[in-house]
């Protein structure tokens, strides 16, 4: 099964710009969607060539995207995507692990 990206996101999706949010540094914004890009290519790659090195990669990208949309604290709101937008992240977050856990069981399964 091939990762598709609108799974993830619902089906009204579209591809996630560096858009900044009101109190969100752009460059910060544009950081942590650079993770988020990198994760989606990292979970791609783990679809297509499913090894434990490749699903550690994964799983570890995941990792990394999820401590960067931890709730901000107040002396740090411009370090941060907004909530609305973290919120959504974390579900993929979330989708993301499940996904991990079906081609890890699968990839082992077999072997």
């Amino acid at each position: 099964m091939q990762f598709n990206p609108a799974i993830l996101r619902g089906s009204n999706a579209r591809i996630r710009t560096a858009s900044p949010s009101r109190n969100a540094s752009p460059s910060v914004s544009a950081e942590i969607y650079g993770y988020i890009a990198a994760r989606d290519l990292s979970l791609a790659d783990a679809e297509r060539n499913v090894t434990d090195l490749t699903l550690t990669r994964a799983f570890l990208a995941n990792e990394l995207v999820e401590s960067c949309l931890q709730t901000a604290r107040s002396a740090y709101q411009a370090q941060y995507l907004a909530e609305t937008e973290a919120a959504t992240e974390r579900t993929r977050c979330e989708a993301v692990k499940r996904r991990i856990g079906q081609l890890r069981s699968c990839a082992f399964a077999a072997a």
